[in-house]
């Protein structure tokens, strides 16, 4: 008789072995099984986030567009108040009415005629971008590196644009070409 120590299994090595190799393949098999929708979703979820991350990066540039516009039209709308507070302010200065003058007194015809001689040297400082002021007798006033420049007539008006040099239409030159004559003629007697 044998000790129980050395009895012999019922299986041989051998039916271990392809017992062992069966049970790796059913749980390989298994597990591939198990594993491949896992697989898929989680492919299918890693698609979704980045079409997601896509999305996000999307939007926040198109936030990032939409900061920078409405800053743009912050800035406009202060400026443009701005403006309209000045607008505002002038016309208000220009439309002061006192009581017991009447509308127009406050000048003469002679000074309103001045200013239609003067007007278009007006228009040309202003299209020149030429800062000046209209002085109290219907004089342009222009200060140019500290000195006062100021046109009270025609002459006085070309003279004003040569100075500023400011260029001067055919009809200017010839205007003053005809005083320049005239005060050589008045000069010449």
């Amino acid at each position: 008789m044998s000790s129980p120590d050395q009895q012999e299994s019922p299986c041989s090595k051998k039916d271990l072995q392809e017992l062992k190799e069966d049970l790796q393949t059913f749980f390989k098999a298994s597990m591939t099984e198990l594993l491949n929708p896992v697989q898929a979703k989680l492919d299918e979820l890693t698609e979704g986030l980045r079409a997601a991350g896509h999305a996000v990066e999307s939007a926040l540039e198109m936030a990032e567009k939409v900061q920078n516009k409405v800053a743009a039209l912050k800035r406009s709308e202060t400026i443009m108040q701005t403006k309209t507070i000045h607008l505002e302010n002038r016309w208000r200065l220009l439309n002061l009415k006192f009581r017991g003058i009447a509308e127009g007194a406050e000048q003469a015809p002679e000074a309103l005629e001045k200013r239609k001689l003067l007007k278009p040297f007006s228009e040309k400082l202003l299209e020149a971008k030429v800062r000046f002021r209209w002085s109290a007798t219907s004089n342009i006033t222009v200060y140019k590196d500290g000195s006062l420049i100021q046109a009270s007539n025609l002459k006085t008006g070309l003279l004003l644009l040569q100075k500023l040099n400011i260029p001067l239409t055919a009809e200017e030159e010839a205007l003053q070409a005809d005083s320049t004559t005239e005060n050589s003629q008045a000069s010449g007697e």
